[in-house]
């Protein structure tokens, strides 16, 4: 059988997270289940968040639900179908929730301009293709009102051959979680320098996860699996070189957190 590693695509992608969703206990990797407390807590010592406020990216509500519980009005905004769903439904009647928006990759954000006064973009940036994220970190500073903060979030220097998995069926090696891209503070900041941001502070931090969160997460790891991109093989949550899931727990407590503003 000949290897090869994936080279994504936006079909590739979406087929891939399509079918993640069911993978079994998802919810639980989640970064901001895991931590969301913690990440505000360290984010609002920074910088003041200020509504309203656009969780893009939300995924199934977990930032947007710490944020009501602090009752600051939030926007969820995602490309997933599903999580408008899960969003709408979750927090239906909550006085401060300002709504659900639909994105598309590569397409305007559907904001006025100068209309955000706060933009949560955790656990994107190592997802994105290339044109999509200049993109997307453009419209950001769009619709970013003056003095409004953006804090973006991404694992801290990854190794992405750690996290690779290999595809039994077809060859296939890839990232069981689709990062395209590993950052440090410098290259972080250069993509947001270049939309136009003002840096605040963009480095590692230890954020702490909700710990019965994370067991759950780990005990579902063991037991998961991840659709091949190639051929929808389902292939099994274990890294092609072994020991290498200590040095990622250990790597994951210093998170790369960058603030910028207008």
């Amino acid at each position: 059988m000949d290897f090869f590693e994936v080279e994504w695509t936006p079909e590739k992608i979406a087929r891939f997270w399509s079918a993640y969703e069911e993978t079994p206990g998802m919810q639980n990797w989640h970064f901001s289940k895991q931590r969301g407390a913690a990440l505000l807590s360290w984010t609002s010592k920074k910088a003041s968040i200020c509504a309203p406020v656009l969780d893009l990216g939300c995924g199934s509500g977990h930032l947007t639900s710490l944020l009501l519980a602090r009752g600051i009005q939030t926007y969820g905004a995602d490309v997933s179908d599903n999580a408008e769903k899960i969003v709408t439904g979750r927090f239906k009647g909550d006085y401060n929730f300002l709504g659900f928006k639909q994105i598309e990759a590569g397409k305007s954000l559907p904001f006025e301009n100068n209309s955000i006064k706060t933009i949560f973009l955790l656990e994107t940036v190592e997802h994105l293709l290339q044109p999509v994220l200049d993109n997307l970190l453009l419209e950001c500073r769009r619709i970013l009102a003056s003095g409004g903060h953006i804090i973006v979030t991404t694992p801290n220097q990854e190794n992405l051959k750690d996290s690779f998995v290999f595809c039994r069926n077809c060859g296939a090696q890839f990232h069981s979680f689709q990062h395209v891209r590993s950052l440090n503070s410098s290259s972080l900041w250069d993509f947001l320098e270049k939309a136009g941001f003002k840096k605040v502070i963009c480095r590692s931090a230890v954020l702490f996860p909700d710990w019965s969160v994370w067991l759950v997460a780990q005990k579902c790891r063991r037991v998961s699996w991840i659709p091949c991109p190639e051929c929808g093989y389902h292939v099994p949550n274990t890294s092609i070189s072994s020991g290498n899931r200590i040095r990622s727990i250990i790597r994951e407590l210093y998170h790369l957190v960058c603030i910028a503003s207008t």
